[in-house]
């Protein structure tokens, strides 16, 4: 198996120590994305297929246990993080994209939310999410149209 191992860099340089965010993950473990939320980190990757997330705690230098995301089998994903510590986290099947937004205050993901459900087929590697200063959360995504084999970019905010 394989690992995701991170460093951390702290106001004179990166810090001696290595953080290991996944271990003993196999061939299906790929895409790990790093975001920040108020003064944590949290860390998402699919493995198998499946979504896993854990959250690097600042005040206590630990990360949390890894969450897995049960039943969410996803193509692509994309996080982003907010100042006050909320965190996105969007995904797609071949004709879906769904959301979910993490409470600092609660410390747990909310419920999940269907962004698109039209059927047409998602771009490969075009979902991305961001969440603004105002704590706006907005994902985009390109559709495929069959007909003439263009692309168009669509996008959903949550205020």
């Amino acid at each position: 198996g394989g690992s995701f191992r991170v460093r951390v860099h702290e106001r004179n340089g990166w810090s001696p120590m290595v953080h290991t965010v996944a271990d003993g993950v196999y061939n299906g473990a790929y895409f790990l994305e790093l975001t920040a939320a108020g003064n944590d980190v949290h860390a998402a990757w699919l493995e198998s297929g499946e979504r896993r997330t854990r959250r690097l705690d600042a005040a206590r230098s630990i990360w949390s246990p890894v969450v897995p995301f049960d039943g969410h089998v996803s193509a692509q994903f994309c996080t982003a993080g907010d100042p006050l510590g909320g965190v996105l986290h969007a995904w797609t099947t071949l004709d879906t994209v769904q959301a979910q937004i993490y409470s600092p205050s609660s410390q747990s993901w909310g419920t999940v939310e269907t962004l698109y459900a039209g059927g047409d087929i998602i771009g490969n590697a075009s979902l991305t999410c961001v969440v603004d200063p105002w704590r706006r959360a907005t994902v985009a995504w390109t559709l495929r149209d069959p007909a003439n084999n263009r692309y168009s970019v669509f996008s959903r905010t949550y205020r």
